[in-house]
This record gives structure tokens, sequence and C-alpha cells, in this order.
């Protein structure tokens, strides 16, 4: 009977030595699983931390273009006034060569 007790024990101990075994490497797996978990969240992170800096980049170019935009469109009103100035000042020099002429013909 002790015979059969040992042997019902020694099997107990297999089993749980195997059983532990197991666990262990599931430990490990998981540790590895977690190690690589975190290896791609730390690439996640720096990859969005790109993407930001590069959108704030964009933004401020877009920025600039709308600014660069705003004072082309200033300065062609400005261009648009001045050539209508232009032609008033040359209207008028016209008229005044032709009161010009009026007088020299008549006096």
């Amino acid at each position: 009977r002790r015979d059969q007790e040992s042997v019902s024990h020694r099997e107990q101990m297999q089993q749980l030595r195997e059983i532990a075994d197991e666990a262990r490497r599931d430990a490990v797996s998981s540790q590895e699983a977690l190690a690589s978990a975190y290896a791609r969240n730390r690439l996640l992170v720096r990859e969005l931390r790109t993407l930001r800096a590069q959108g704030k980049a964009q933004q401020a170019r877009m920025a600039r273009r709308s600014t660069a935009q705003g004072e082309v469109l200033a300065l062609k009103k400005e261009l648009q006034r001045n050539q209508d100035v232009q032609v008033q000042l040359q209207h008028q020099m016209k008229q005044l060569q032709l009161r010009e002429r009026l007088r020299a013909e008549q006096g």
C-alpha cells in the first residue's frame, strides 16, 4: 500500500512539475508578447509625434500661404487703383494738351 501511495505521490509531483513548467513557459511567452507590445507602442507613439509635427508644419505652411495670398490680393487691388489713377491722369493730361493747342492757335 505504501508503494501505491508513493507511486501516486510521485505521479502527482510529476504532474505538478509539468503544470509548473507549462506555467513558466506561458509566463515567458506572455513577457515576450508584452515586450513586443511595448515596443510596438513606442514605435506608434514616435510615429504619432512625427505625424503631429508634420501636421503642425503643414498648418504653418498653409497659414503662410494664406497670408501671402492675402498680401497678393491687397497688392492687386492697389495696382488696380494705381492703374485707374494713371488712366485719369493721362486723360487730364490730354485735355490740358488740347487746351494748350487751342490757346496757341487762338493767340
